[in-house]
């Protein structure tokens, strides 16, 4: 009998062990599960939303949960999953990891039922396939031989332990993938087709910095296209190219708003519009947005914590721009952030028309800086990026916000506004390019 053979002959479900393993205090079954049954409109017909964003700070529970789901849908309804990373490095270095937890809760919760006593990722046709195996406690899997004549043998404890790992291999399933994104289309001319996955996460798929994303200055969209072709390739099968089954998760520390795949999906536009709004589900987008803020438990010991005095920067933040309340409208100029030369190593990034003006943009690789300049732009071929209603969309005022929201460019230099790393060559462009980057409250 296969793993999900023997779960429903054990009265297990997904319900079961999720539930099970929840805690009061963490992100949970309870909480995602509500957002995986989020509906949508397509083509006239309701049908689940088959992308979800979830995004919190951490330490609190949603990889957890995420890897728990996984394994409890491969347990009892054989559904396989793909984990991927961005990069090889990152995803050998968490591949393993990210299950570590699932693991742990299911053998301590579920000791008089099964113990999951094998669960590796190894390397099976070219592929990172996981492996797991369980014993069930009503099962004995003491090592046995038999001589010819049918009588037990006595062996020794070095021979006990080569038949039960032979045993455990032979006993393995396959459950999963690991991939990275930027390795997928050589595996997919190798070919990698996702067979029977019916879920993926692509974690920490908010990285730490605009630099880390894959892609260059003039592609930004390849981690969104990767990531719709690995759609495309395990939610097919033979004779049935669209199953419209998969489940797509991306999970992400609270990094920054730059984010190529939010502004190639459309999300950024409803996070500007409803910053603080915790759950976002347009009924005709296909994804839902959840921040989690955590239970009002985990709130109190977040607030208690040494890690949490150590992070106040992230809340000093907020009041770090500017100070609107002057009845003469005149903002308060952040002087060092002020740059009449431009920045030793900086390249030129791209050309930016604002309101009908001229900015040159320019890019420090080393650490990331970012200078605006309205003295210096170059016109090169492909390099410029015109954001003013004199120079887009013929005046459409609409079409020019939603142009706004998705500028990699000006995402980028708000991403490194906040982190002290953009310099502007006098007051009034570093007033221009915070106010259509909304900076300044209104």
């Amino acid at each position: 009998m296969s793993i999900p053979e023997k779960a429903k002959a054990h009265g297990l479900t997904v319900d079961k062990l999720m539930l099970e393993t929840d805690s009061p205090l963490f992100f949970g079954w309870k909480d995602l599960k509500p957002l995986l049954g989020k509906k949508g409109v397509h083509n006239g017909k309701l049908r689940n939303k088959p992308l979800q964003f979830i995004t919190s700070k951490r330490r609190i529970g949603k990889s957890t949960t995420i890897a728990r789901w996984f394994l409890a849908a491969y347990i009892c309804d054989g559904a396989r999953y793909l984990y991927i990373r961005r990069t090889d490095d990152l995803l050998y270095s968490t591949m393993h990891k990210f299950f570590n937890q699932a693991i742990k809760l299911f053998n301590q919760h579920f000791a008089d039922v099964f113990e999951i006593v094998l669960f590796h990722c190894e390397t099976i046709e070219g592929q990172l396939t996981y492996k797991i195996c369980i014993n069930w406690k009503d099962e004995d899997y003491t090592p046995v031989e038999y001589t010819e004549a049918g009588d037990k043998k006595d062996i020794s404890e070095q021979r006990a332990e080569e038949l039960r790992k032979k045993d455990l291999k032979e006993r393995s399933e396959d459950c999963g993938n690991a991939l990275s994104l930027k390795q997928y289309e050589k595996a997919k001319s190798a070919g990698y087709d996702g067979n029977n996955i019916m879920h993926f996460v692509y974690d920490e798929f908010m990285a730490e910095q605009e630099v880390d994303y894959l892609g260059s200055k003039d592609s930004r969209d390849v981690e969104w296209d990767d990531l719709l072709s690995i759609y495309l390739s395990v939610d097919s099968d033979i004779g049935n190219p669209f199953l419209n089954k998969v489940t797509v998760i991306c999970l992400g520390n609270n990094a920054h708003k730059y984010n190529p795949i939010l502004l190639r999906s459309g999300v950024n536009i409803y996070l500007a519009q409803s910053p603080d709004a915790v759950c976002i589900s347009p009924k005709l987008e296909p994804w839902v947005y959840y921040q989690i803020e955590g239970t009002d438990a985990f709130k109190e010991m977040q607030k208690d914590s040494n890690a949490y005095w150590m992070m106040q920067h992230d809340e000093r933040l907020r009041g770090f721009v500017f100070d609107n309340k002057h009845k003469d409208n005149k903002q308060e100029v952040i002087q060092d952030l002020i740059s009449t030369r431009t920045p030793k190593g900086c390249d030129f990034y791209k050309t930016i028309i604002l309101s009908g003006k001229y900015y040159g943009v320019y890019y420090r690789a080393s650490d990331g800086l970012v200078y605006v300049d309205a003295n210096k732009h170059p016109i090169k071929d492909g390099r410029t990026e015109a954001l003013d209603l004199h120079s887009y969309c013929n005046g459409n005022a609409a079409m020019m916000v939603r142009r706004w929201k998705q500028s990699p460019t000006l995402n980028m230099i708000y991403e490194r506004f906040l982190c002290r790393k953009v310099m502007f060559s006098d007051e009034k462009t570093q007033f221009k390019f915070l106010q259509y980057l909304e900076f300044i409250p209104t």
